[in-house]
């Protein structure tokens, strides 16, 4: 087992203490707020329609109830359907690269690592040699720690993601909180490709050091100074940073602009849907306690 796959087996043994998003208190919670929330969602609706301001009342509280009956499916984990959920996630997440294998990659390029500085130490004087050791060290340390981070981070951020998996889905529940679940679903799918594309650029350094191990061998056997190696493996460090950075950042951009295409479409129109029922649900209540009122005060009128 390599050095990093070793540090991703401990920060993973760290992250399982907060890997659970479906606790008995937590879901009872769930269930005492959405029984309150129905209940008064049914009373407002009731209102309404006793009140004349609904068009269609059957279709409305009809479809009102099972969409809200299909939230409380997931945010509860009726049926284990939030399990499935999770373990979804955690999938799509491992087969981006997440867990052993960014970090098996990582243990790739640093046994390369190793293998361009003993060799630069070994065809170089004692001098030299040392320097261009430690600039390979170096160079590496430059592109991995950062990756590494961006590792770290996604990880913890998917950890967060299914914590808060249920309160997302009951978000939906409210219309006025519907962002909240894009913003958790844009979250989900930046981190997922922000390591896909870490992965994939480890993947690809990985191979190409390959060849500059063979290339820089030749090249000392004919007399190149170890030290110029080692440069360009800083050189190569860097532009791992860069390259890193600008895939993490690509990945964001993309997951956010995707999801705002989403919420444009027929689902987005169907959330939205969800939340004008709600919102209608409660101006008809205002309305509906309006037109009482009226009635109230012009009998009073009468009689009096």
């Amino acid at each position: 087992m390599g050095m990093f796959v070793s540090i991703g087996d401990e920060i993973d043994d760290i992250f399982s203490l907060i890997d659970s998003a479906a606790t008995s208190d937590l879901m009872t919670e769930l269930s005492i707020l959405f029984s309150i929330s129905i209940t008064i969602m049914i009373t407002i609706k009731g209102y309404a329609i006793l009140a004349g301001k609904t068009q269609d009342p059957i279709r409305e509280i009809l479809w009102d109830l099972v969409l809200k009956a299909v939230i409380i499916t997931f945010a509860l984990n009726i049926g284990g359907w939030l399990t499935m959920v999770i373990d979804a996630m955690n999938g799509i997440h491992q087969w981006a690269g997440g867990r052993v294998s960014l970090y098996a990659e990582m243990d790739q390029l640093f046994a390369k690592a190793k293998e361009v500085a003993n060799m630069a130490y070994e065809k170089g004087n004692m001098f030299s040699g040392t320097i261009a050791l430690l600039l390979v060290y170096l160079g590496f340390f430059i592109g991995a720690i950062p990756a590494l981070i961006i590792t770290i981070v996604t990880s913890f951020t998917l950890k967060i993601l299914v914590m808060i998996a249920p309160f997302m889905f009951f978000a939906l529940f409210y219309g006025w909180l519907k962002n909240m679940f894009t913003q958790w679903l844009s979250l989900f799918f930046a981190n997922t490709l922000a390591v896909l594309s870490v992965t994939l650029i480890f993947s690809a350094v990985v191979n190409k050091f390959e060849n500059f191990i063979s290339h820089s061998g030749n090249s000392i056997n004919n007399g190149l100074d170890p030290f110029y190696v080692g440069v360009q493996v800083i050189i190569v460090g860097v532009l791992l940073v860069v390259l890193v950075y600008v895939a993490y950042h690509i990945a964001e951009k993309v997951a956010t602009v995707s999801m705002e295409s989403v919420m444009k479409s027929s689902f987005g129109r169907t959330l939205q849907d969800g939340k004008n029922i709600g919102g209608a649900s409660g101006s008809a209540a205002g309305r509906s306690y309006t037109v009482v009122r009226t009635q109230v005060d012009k009998y009073r009128g009468k009689k009096g």
